[in-house]
């Protein structure tokens, strides 16, 4: 988890919206997704990165790996990534997610939040 406010993750896998009663088992921990891939040694992360046009925050789940996290109080500023080894992450992630039933692939996301 970030140690400040503000930061940026870095992750490979997916990255979903959530609304409604999904923000809820989200925030308890059970999610369907959530459950599955702890089972299945996926990591998940959940928090708003984005706000409606009126302020109201937008709940983002993550499903994958965490790559990184970026920010002042977490120390790291630059990630550098090598190609080889994000193909081994994204196909290892892929052979998960097809276990739990999950088709969508997975992809790179940097998501900053920035504490108002």
């Amino acid at each position: 988890m970030a140690n400040s406010e503000d930061y940026t993750v870095v992750w490979a896998g997916l990255c979903l919206q959530l609304i409604g009663e999904e923000v809820e088992q989200a925030e308890k921990g059970v999610h369907p997704l959530i459950q599955r891939s702890s089972v299945c040694g996926l990591q998940h992360w959940f928090d708003t990165f984005d706000s409606t046009p009126e302020g109201e925050p937008i709940f983002h789940l993550l499903i994958g790996e965490q790559l990184d996290l970026l920010g002042y109080k977490e120390g790291r500023s630059l990630l550098s990534l090598a190609r080889t080894d994000l193909i081994k992450r994204f196909d290892r992630i892929d052979t998960i997610l097809n276990s739990m039933g999950v088709t969508t692939r997975s992809e790179l996301h940097v998501l900053l939040r920035i504490q108002e």
